[in-house]
């Protein structure tokens, strides 16, 4: 038993099937991923009432300041100063990006932000924004690395200005799209185009 919906993305609206039990429509035809929240066959699709802030995970800097909130106003401007520094000297390098000059950044486990400025990856090129784009490096269950990829406007709210293009799609990723990235994947950001390896 099917039913259908509409694509989300404003710019291509195509009818989409699913099936009962179906959580995710992933359009064939922009690749955008639509989530299923009401079905036509009169249920909640969610019937384990998933809410994503059940699995909240703070970041670094709030995990040290959310034990106890005894730390001395001294304390707190010595961690903020080495959250800031460099933390690929914490971390060890997972993969790597390559850019099209051959230029490689390296990438560790946790949220890569990539731009041009105020990030852990940055790019010289001002068509990238300052904030641009995140490369989630996750270890999973099987042991192996998981790679994906969304725009700074999932973690943020506000998009970047030109764009996250993954392998030869046309449209932009959106604002609440995070897609998985394997070895050889490329991407663009800006003028910038960049290789996982």
């Amino acid at each position: 038993m099917t039913a259908t919906m509409n694509c989300t993305n404003p710019d291509c609206s195509r009818a989409l099937r699913y099936a009962q039990g179906d959580f995710e429509v992933i359009c064939s035809a922009c690749g955008t991923r639509n989530f299923v929240t009401q079905n036509a066959f009169g249920s909640d699709s969610r019937q384990d009432n998933f809410d994503p802030e059940d699995f909240y995970i703070p970041e670094e800097s709030q995990l040290s300041i959310s034990h106890g909130g005894n730390m001395l106003p001294d304390e707190l401007a010595q961690e903020e100063t080495n959250i800031k520094k460099d933390s690929k000297d914490e971390r060890s390098e997972i993969a790597k990006l390559v850019d099209h000059k051959g230029t490689s950044y390296h990438l560790v486990e946790g949220k890569n932000i990539i731009g041009r400025k105020e990030a852990h990856v940055v790019i010289d090129d001002l068509t990238v924004s300052r904030k641009h784009c995140i490369v989630e490096v996750s270890l999973s269950t099987k042991g192996a690395y998981e790679y994906h990829i969304y725009d700074i406007g999932f973690e943020e709210g506000s998009a970047s200005t030109n764009g996250v293009f993954v392998s030869g799609r046309t449209q932009r990723l959106q604002d609440y799209e995070k897609l998985p990235l394997s070895p050889g994947s490329t991407f663009r950001i800006g003028e910038t185009s960049l290789k996982l390896s």
